[in-house]
């Protein structure tokens, strides 16, 4: 799903439950302090955020939140 162009689709109740995602076009490794705040911006206020042609982040307030995304991600892109 991170190299589609149509990135996630809500075809599934996991990909409803994930909600918003966003994107980055990944470039390696972040060696710059620059593309910290690059990469702040393209997250946003979501908590999922795919890197293009590379994989996806997860972010929670608890481990738990961040388990439960990843988890529901992956049937999500399995889904898709």
């Amino acid at each position: 799903v991170a190299a589609m162009k149509c990135g996630l689709l809500p075809i599934s109740q996991e990909a409803m439950i994930i909600g918003n995602v966003s994107y980055h076009d990944y470039n390696g490794i972040v060696v710059e302090d620059s593309e910290r705040s690059t990469i702040s911006c393209d997250l946003g206020a979501n908590k999922v955020m795919f890197l293009r042609n590379h994989g996806f982040v997860a972010c929670g307030t608890t481990v738990a939140e961040a388990f439960h995304l990843v988890y529901n991600l992956v049937l999500a892109c399995d889904i898709q």
